[in-house]
Parts: structure tokens; C-alpha cells; sequence
């Protein structure tokens, strides 16, 4: 059996999440066991991951405590790192390197970093230390990963995509939960009471990479023509007080529903019409991938990665691109007729079983 120490995951259900809770579904029937080691009282996937037979360690917060969490991330290894084969850091940004460091000194000989974005999405001073840490990774890691190469281009120095260990790994997804069904889709609308709307949507945490903001100006210049027009924000996040206040400073609070965080985002999908994603910077953008394999119609940012792009029906804009040219690329799919797009996002490398199946060939030869 391989085992494996994951630390990068958070007690909010974002991207590295539900990256990494697909991957352990898509490997549970092989012989490989993930723990988890973070600085938080409960990670987002921990009833997942014990359900799967893993472990998951509780460190101090590393902010409020650092000597302690220290402390104990120092114990931790040193007892337990000898039962490990590998350690793997998931991470937007490489603030620390901490699990890498102690890998090393107590001998896990195969030591991942994994790149989950291409920008910047904290604080100044941990915009410095990623700067820093980034011409060290190769000291720590063995092994160079990113979610598209536009991650490795910020995350690594430029030596890193020439190393022989530097890989590509897919944001994949479970294709058949997300499939387009219209039974789903007639139902999810008369749920929402939204059977004659014509509903935009998007999902992600409601924070200025995401770009809410626009959104909201964009749905602002769509509803002049389509005066049926609903934006459903799913997600929750830092700035929706602020979004919220926006919403209702325009008027448009019966048009923009904030549905929070949910588990039912492959129904959610099914109810929409076009998916919206102006974002500022990813990784990648897996929720892209999620709404191209509904079927929808996506119109996003041309600075996500266009390993995206599966479906014929995907197009990018420019942020510079004023909101009304937006709204006008949005009306275009009023009356788009959808189609199962799992054979596309398959055939492109984005369906888990596929995918999982090769990272654990991966785990199992080293």
C-alpha cells in the first residue's frame, strides 16, 4: 500500500478541494491511502477523506500561533514521516514550504509541489514570500506539478518546466454527474421558479478574483434587452456583503439571487442558460470544465487558461472589453439548444476515472 501526506487544503470548499476530493474518489478502489496535515480546526473534505480511510492532523494556526504550529508539524514528521511515500503541497500560492522542508530532513524521498494559480489572490506580504520561496522549490520538491502551464509560468521559476518532472495534471471531473439530463433541468427550474427565465450563472467563491463586480455590470446591461434575464451567484465568500449592497444600490434584487454554498451544483448547472466567468486570473477554472460538460454555453476572460475550452460553444473576452459587448455575446445563446459534451471533455483528458487511474500509476511506481 502507498501513502500519501497532502497538506494545502483549507475549511472552505474551493477549487484545491474539490480537486483533490475527486482524485481520492477516483483512486479509492486502488491500494493507496491519502492523510492530510493543515492548520485549521477542519478541513472542507475531512468526512471524505475519513470516509476513505485517511487521516487528517490538526495543526495550531500558523498566523496566530506560529511557534506552536511549528512545534508540532516538526513532531509530526518526525514520528509519522518513515510510513509515508510521498509528501504532496498543494498550494494558490507558495507562502510555505513547510511540509517540503520537513520531508526532506526526515527522508520522504518523493516530495510534490502542485501550482493552483496563475496571479496573485492574497496580501502583499504573501505575494512576497511566494516571490521568494518560488526560486527554492527546487531545493525542497522532487516532483513539479500545475494545473495548466500558465500556472507553472507564475508559480515556477523557468527552469522548472524544462525539469524532467514537470507534469501537467488535469483538473478532472466526474463527466457523468455533470452530463446534461433534461428531466434535471425542467425540474431544477420549476424548483427555482425560474421555468421562463433566461438564467446566466456562474459558481465560485465571491472574491475579487472571481469578479462578481462585473458580472453584476454585465447582467446590468443584459437585462435592458432581456428583461427575463436572472444571474444566479453561487458561492460564498469575503465580498458579499459588499456585492450584495451593490445589487440593491441598482435595483436588481429580484434578478440576482445569491444561493450561498451548495452541494447540488451539477443540478444548479442544468438550470441555467449560460454560464458567466469574467474572472481575473486561474489556474485553470474547473468549474468551466463543469459547464461545458452540461452542455452550456460558456462565456469567460480570455486570461483563463484555454486548456479550457472543450465545447465549440466556449468564448473568451477581454476584460478591457466594456460589459455592453459582453451582454451582446451573452444574448447571442437566448435560444441555444444544449447537447451532452461528456465525449468532448473526455476526449480532452478532463474525466476523472481516466485521469485518477494514471495518477495512481504514477503513486504506484514510486
Amino acid at each position: 500500500m502507498k501513502r500519501v501526506l497532502v497538506y494545502g487544503m483549507t475549511d472552505n470548499l474551493g477549487g484545491m478541494e474539490t480537486f483533490m476530493l475527486s482524485y481520492i474518489r477516483g483512486m479509492q478502489d486502488n491500494d493507496i491511502v491519502f492523510d492530510f496535515i493543515a492548520p485549521y480546526e477542519k478541513i472542507a473534505i475531512e468526512q471524505e477523506v475519513i470516509a476513505l480511510g485517511g487521516k487528517v492532523y490538526h495543526l495550531p494556526s500558523r498566523k496566530k500561533s506560529f511557534f506552536e504550529y511549528h512545534r508540532r508539524f516538526k513532531e509530526y514528521m518526525q514520528e509519522h514521516a518513515t510510513e509515508y511515500d510521498a509528501a504532496w503541497l498543494n498550494d494558490c500560492m507558495f507562502c510555505n514550504l513547510d511540509l517540503l522542508k520537513f520531508a526532506k530532513k526526515f527522508g520522504i524521498k518523493t516530495r510534490i509541489i502542485h501550482a493552483h494559480n496563475s496571479e496573485a489572490m492574497g496580501s502583499k506580504s504573501q505575494l512576497v514570500r511566494h516571490t521568494i520561496n518560488k526560486n527554492f522549490v527546487a531545493k525542497y520538491a522532487t516532483d513539479f506539478w500545475a494545473c495548466s502551464d500558465l500556472a507553472a509560468e507564475w508559480s515556477y521559476p523557468n527552469s522548472v518546466k524544462e525539469n524532467k518532472n514537470y507534469r501537467v495534471i488535469p483538473n478532472a471531473i466526474n463527466t457523468f454527474n455533470y452530463r446534461y439530463r433534461e428531466d434535471v433541468r425542467c425540474k431544477m427550474r420549476k424548483d427555482l421558479g425560474l421555468e421562463d427565465n433566461f438564467v446566466i450563472g456562474n459558481v465560485g467563491r465571491l472574491h475579487f478574483q472571481k469578479n462578481q463586480d462585473f458580472m453584476i455590470e454585465i447582467f446590468r446591461e443584459l437585462i435592458k434587452k432581456k428583461t427575463n434575464a436572472v444571474l444566479l451567484l453561487i458561492g460564498s465568500g469575503e465580498d458579499e456583503k459588499r456585492l450584495k449592497e451593490k445589487v440593491s444600490t441598482y435595483g436588481l434584487e429580484d434578478n440576482i439571487h445569491f444561493l450561498g454554498l451548495r452541494t447540488d451544483v451539477p443540478d444548479l448547472l442544468q438550470a441555467m442558460d449560460v454560464f458567466l466567468m469574467p474572472s481575473k486570473f486561474e489556474g485553470l477554472g474547473i468549474v468551466a470544465i463543469e459547464a461545458q460538460t452540461a452542455g452550456l454555453p460558456c462565456v469567460m476572460s480570455d486570461v483563463i487558461p484555454h486548456e479550457t475550452k472543450v465545447t465549440e460553444n466556449t468564448v473568451y473576452l477581454n476584460l478591457g472589453t466594456p460589459a455592453e459587448q459582453w451582454s451582446k455575446q451573452i444574448e447571442k445563446f437566448y435560444d441555444f439548444k444544449r447537447k451532452d459534451e461528456c465525449t468532448s471533455v473526455i476526449e480532452h483528458g478532463f474525466d476523472i476515472k481516466v485521469a485518477s487511474q494514471k495518477l495512481f500509476a504514477w503513486f504506484e511506481r514510486i
